[in-house]
């Protein structure tokens, strides 16, 4: 029997996270649960999940199982759900000229070159060394970074609505099958 619990905003929320650790949820049988007067010790749960399992004729399918709400969740419904504090810069704002070798299909960083030898020149010449090990298309694009750490401009920072809350969901079980 596995027993993982969550603690997330919604029921969906429940079920993508049980998927993502590789389980299918078939119900949601809070019902059922409440009914057998919401077991949460582990031998008198551990009975009510047999007892489910063999209802719903899971007892043998692995990775599968069922989601218990222990006390529900409520999403966040603020539609600006942020609060923005402005950076004032004092003095003028530094800037340093890179060059950046990035690949053209998934604009991962191949190569950086800054400071007083990096010339056009230099991000070709690097750009064709790298070739040998990475093999795939190439850009070489010119980036200009801030110096000094005045790169910040702005804070962004989260707050949810008051009523937001997260809630407390139980998925119970067959352990998933290893190779």
């Amino acid at each position: 029997m596995v027993k993982k619990e969550f603690e997330v905003y919604s029921y969906e929320e429940a079920v993508a996270a049980a998927e993502a650790e590789g389980f299918k949820v078939t119900r949601n049988k809070t019902a059922s649960w409440k009914n057998a007067g919401s077991p949460i010790s582990d031998k008198d749960l551990k009975a009510f999940v047999v007892d489910q399992m063999n209802k719903e004729k899971l007892t043998g399918v692995p990775g599968v199982g069922f989601i218990v709400v222990v006390a529900s969740g409520s999403k966040d419904t603020r539609e600006r759900p942020y609060t923005y504090e402005n950076v004032v810069t004092e003095g003028r704002m530094a800037t340093e000229r890179t060059f950046e070798v990035r690949r053209v299909d998934n604009g991962e960083l191949v190569v950086s070159l800054a400071g007083e030898g990096a010339t056009k020149d230099a991000a070709i010449k690097a750009a064709k060394e790298a070739m040998l090990d990475v093999k795939a298309d190439m850009d070489i694009e010119v980036v200009y970074r801030v110096k000094d750490g005045k790169n910040v401009i702005g804070h962004l920072k989260y707050v949810p609505s008051i009523n937001a809350e997260k809630g407390r969901y139980i998925f119970l079980g067959n352990e998933v099958a290893t190779f």
